[in-house]
């Protein structure tokens, strides 16, 4: 989350951040590897429950929250640690900002300054420990951001960061986007150095992602000797832009310059500012090329695509920031697409179909809003899309809110749907259906939960009214071809109508609800009391 900045709209939509000096090492990827984040994390932050404004007692409120066992499961007392919440993270507004230079770190070794909202945070670890949870701290912060410092005291701050995350005993660390701080392999290998496995986090609002690459873009300046000012980085509303497949930058730049005034810039994918051989993968010309900054120059460009990952980070965000809005909801779930496989979609992500969000490396599209949006049918349908596309669970609501609390329990409790999400069969789930526009849209998603042709399957309501929806079975697994399906409703555990032969699963579904039901193909006897892998 962003703490403390001054942002305007614009920059709050913006998926990308900024990131225009990255100091550190260069070269190759160097993957974390530190053996955490093998299944997707879950557990709770503190941004979307408090902002900015949090301190020490309300922080070891919530780790008490998340131990205590007032509510049930199946008629045992149950906590959200039992049910598998166990990681606990402190976002902004831990720090002191000095006023003289607008810094939080002593210049003396680099290691942070905690505000007296924080008395003692080595005590607050402790605490955490001591529960049975997993607490993990903020850098690279949004409030009070340091973008002064020269190349050596960027590796001094890092090193005193690093140093005190250990000495803390912290067991998680998320780095933001709004400071200088940007080089995620140099941080994985400090704490790599230190022997400590920490959990880390990529919020870069989607930038420094596995398989981005470097882009270069060109904006005309008639003042300019070329005419052209050149930026590292891309366009906003790349898709509106004209793409040229397979051109060389100069031809590339002729067609911008013949264009006149209906081409603005033109912005293309290289690590060469003017590549001069070869032809480009596509050059995309923009009437309004407005500059969308993204320095990679000394990034890892990792892949995300081995096991283990090759990304120096466990789980990465691919969005800006989510909100308490139904939209915001589905504008973040639209972006895990381009790592789920889903090719072709919201440049700069890959374009290609390979899947990079995976164990140790997940796709992450921010904290969940269960709890804060305008009702539980939202919460749910919201939890349900989190679960299936394999993200990382992560609560954010003030858990000692207990009307709040009594109202998304079924919900976040349910270990049939927390099993869905955090089961590895192979993939983390993809979207296989988006039918319609405006009020009757609608979605599905499916992913797989074992050898049996067993699948998770979401129905979703994405419009704002009541609407039918029908999704062939095919759609899932060629497994559903030519056999029945039989649908078992993951919230509720009953038994749903078994759908025939080539029949599709329709049902009618209340603005933004949904049906969330484990899939298997009927037995030889053409019932569904064969083998399957349904939680």
């Amino acid at each position: 989350g962003v703490v403390g900045a001054n942002r305007t709209t614009a920059d709050q939509s913006a998926m990308f951040p900024r990131l225009l000096l990255l100091i550190g090492v260069m070269g190759s990827a160097r993957g974390l590897d530190n053996g955490l984040g093998l299944t997707p994390p879950m557990g709770w932050r503190s941004y979307n429950a408090f902002g900015g404004t949090i301190d020490q007692a309300a922080m070891e409120s919530m780790m008490d929250a998340m131990v205590e066992r007032s509510r049930t499961v199946d008629g045992k007392p149950t906590s959200l640690r039992d049910l598998g919440y166990t990681h606990v993270g402190l976002d902004g507004g831990w720090n002191y900002c000095f006023p003289n230079n607008h810094t939080f770190h002593w210049a003396s070794d680099g290691r942070p300054v905690w505000n007296v909202g924080f008395p003692d945070p080595t005590a607050m670890v402790s605490k955490a420990h001591r529960l049975g949870l997993q607490p993990g701290w903020y850098l690279n912060n949004c409030g009070c951001a340091e973008n002064q410092f020269d190349a050596h005291m960027v590796d001094k701050v890092m090193k005193g960061s690093v140093k005190m995350l250990v000495e803390q005993g912290w067991d998680g660390v998320k780095f933001d986007s709004c400071s200088m701080f940007h080089n995620l392999t140099r941080w994985a290998e400090l704490i790599n150095a230190t022997g400590h496995p920490v959990l880390i986090e990529n919020c870069h609002q989607g930038g420094l992602t596995p398989g981005m690459r470097q882009w270069q873009g060109y904006v005309k300046n008639a003042s300019s000797p070329t005419g052209y000012t050149h930026y590292l980085g891309m366009f906003y509303g790349m898709n509106s832009a004209t793409m040229l497949p397979h051109i060389s930058f100069s031809d590339c730049r002729a067609k911008c310059d013949g264009m006149k005034g209906a081409c603005g810039g033109f912005t293309f994918a290289s690590r060469e500012p003017e590549p001069t051989t070869g032809l480009l993968d596509a050059c995309y010309l923009q009437a309004k090329a407005a500059p969308n900054k993204m320095d990679m120059s000394n990034s890892n460009y990792c892949t995300g695509d081995s096991d283990p990952s090759d990304c120096p980070f466990n789980f990465y965000r691919v969005s800006g920031d989510i909100y308490h809005s139904w939209d915001s909801v589905l504008a973040n779930l639209e972006y895990t697409l381009p790592f789920l496989g889903e090719g072709g979609l919201h440049l700069p992500y890959p374009q290609d179909p390979t899947v990079r969000s995976r164990p140790g490396g997940w796709a992450y599209p921010d904290m969940l809003e269960v709890g804060n949006l305008a009702n539980a049918t939202e919460d749910r349908s919201h939890f349900s899309a989190w679960a299936v596309m394999s993200s990382p669970l992560i609560l954010s609501f003030n858990l000692t809110d207990s009307a709040r609390m009594d109202r998304v329990w079924p919900i976040i409790s349910n270990r049939a749907v927390i099993e869905v999400n955090q089961r590895w069969a192979g993939s983390p789930g993809r979207r296989v259906a988006a039918v319609g526009s405006g009020a009757e849209a609608w979605q599905a998603w499916a992913k797989p939960l074992g050898a049996t042709s067993t699948f998770a399957v979401l129905l979703l309501n994405a419009g704002s009214i009541a609407t039918r929806v029908s999704l062939p079975m095919r759609n899932v697994s060629a497994a559903f071809e030519h056999r029945g399906v039989c649908l078992r409703d993951l919230y509720s555990g009953e038994e749903l109508q078994q759908q025939a032969v080539g029949s599709p699963w329709s049902v009618t579904l209340p603005t933004h609800d949904s049906a969330f039901a484990c899939a298997f193909p009927v037995d030889d006897s053409g019932g569904c009391e064969g083998a399957n892998d349904c939680p």
